[in-house]
This record gives structure tokens, sequence and C-alpha cells, in this order.
């Protein structure tokens, strides 16, 4: 069985003008965060630093974010955790306790 994804995008190279992206399928209802576009766009974070932000921010609160957790839950390894989330702290987008 395949994985069912409820907001779908995909590039558009035909049929459009722009070659943008597109958005298909059904509206989110459910179990989901918000994210705001400045995170998502912002110009100085790596993509790893991004999307390690939306994982931190999906989780529970109390949740453990060391390096070791995150690197036991993704492939990356310690050394990308790390400097991403150096990256996130650097830009105020996580503070340490």
């Amino acid at each position: 069985m395949t994985d069912q994804h409820l907001d779908v995008f995909q590039h558009t190279s035909s049929g459009r003008s722009d070659g943008g992206v597109e958005h298909v399928g059904e509206p989110l209802r459910g179990d989901f965060i918000v994210v705001a576009n400045d995170l998502l766009q912002h110009p100085e974070l790596s993509l790893a630093a991004i999307g390690l932000a939306v994982h931190i921010q999906s989780l529970p609160a109390g949740t453990p974010i060391e390096v070791e957790a995150l690197a036991a839950r993704f492939p990356e390894g310690e050394d990308l955790i790390a400097d991403a989330l150096r990256e996130l702290e650097a830009h105020g987008y996580l503070a340490s306790a």
C-alpha cells in the first residue's frame, strides 16, 4: 500500500506559463501544524534546518530534541543535525533551556 498524502504539490512544466508549483489534492483536515512562511522561506537557513524546525514544531511538548535523540530518528547523522540546530538557534527559532 502506498502512502496517501493529503496535500500534494507538483512542479508543472506544461500547461502553465510560469512552470511553478501547483497544489493538488484534498484540503488538510485533522492532525497538522501551521508553519510560518518566514521560517519556510528564510534566505539564510539550510533545507536541513527548515525541515528539522518543522519536525520539532510537530512534536508534543516535552519531547527530547537533543542531537542523539534526533539522530536516532533520522538518517542524516549527528553532525548535520547539530549544525541544523545551531542554525535555528542563531536565527532565533530555537532557544536553549
